[in-house]
Formats: structure tokens, C-alpha cells, sequence
């Protein structure tokens, strides 16, 4: 299969690592998506629910 060239830069080289690292971005921006939504659930509970609640709204929230 013919590699396509890159629409942008006009040649072949780095399309891989450019890719790649898109993905990788991602990857790591949703992560830190989550642990921060775990931060601002653990924050909310603490302040709002008793200790039990609280254990179990992270550990919930650390499986999705």
C-alpha cells in the first residue's frame, strides 16, 4: 500500500512521529481529564458527604 503524503508539509518524512505523538497528546490530555474529575469528586464528597460516601464515589470514580 502506498504511504500518502502529508497534505500540510508536502513530504513523507515525520508523518509517523506526527501522528503518533497527536495520539499520544490525547491519550495523556484524557488522563489528566480524569484525574482531574477524581480530584473535583474526592473535593466535593469531602466536603459535602461522610467518609464512607467518599471512599466509595472515588473508588466509582477511578473505574470509569
Amino acid at each position: 500500500m502506498p504511504r500518502k503524503q502529508c497534505l500540510t508539509c508536502d513530504s513523507f518524512e515525520g508523518n509517523r512521529d506526527v501522528i503518533e505523538g497527536r495520539v499520544e497528546g490525547r491519550i495523556e490530555g484524557k488522563a489528566e481529564a480524569m484525574e482531574d474529575l477524581v480530584q473535583k469528586l474526592a473535593k466535593y464528597f469531602l466536603e459535602t458527604k461522610s467518609a464512607n460516601e467518599t471512599s466509595e464515589a472515588i473508588a466509582m470514580a477511578k473505574t470509569l
